[in-house]
């Protein structure tokens, strides 16, 4: 009875190490690309993002609770995300120049 037990202990620990040995390469894999194709700083946004979304996959699969501090991690990490991609300067540049085109379009239409 105690060696069936350590048997399934042993079997139980090894599954949490690594129950799915191949997703681990792939995983690896794909870091060593990416760390090859891209910044620092890009593969570390890629990696931090990754682990968000596993966190809300868990949270979502589990049933947990989203506290606050939660949402506020949510917020630092997609702010970063749009600073770094630099999203909010594209967004104003095409404002600033669509208001320009009206602007130019109404002036002619005046003259």
């Amino acid at each position: 009875m105690m060696v069936m037990m350590t048997l399934v202990l042993l079997l139980m620990m090894m599954l949490l190490v690594d129950p799915y040995p191949g997703t681990r390469y792939v995983c690896i894999r794909a870091v060593f690309i990416l760390t090859s194709e891209c910044t620092s700083l890009t593969v570390t946004l890629v990696l931090t993002l990754r682990k968000f979304l596993s966190l809300v996959i868990s949270i979502v699969y589990f049933d947990n609770s989203f506290t606050l501090s939660h949402w506020l991690g949510t917020a630092l990490i997609f702010t970063g995300t749009l600073l770094f991609a630099d999203v909010f300067s594209s967004v104003t540049d095409k404002l600033t120049h669509r208001n320009d085109k009206v602007t130019n379009d109404k002036a002619l239409k005046t003259d």
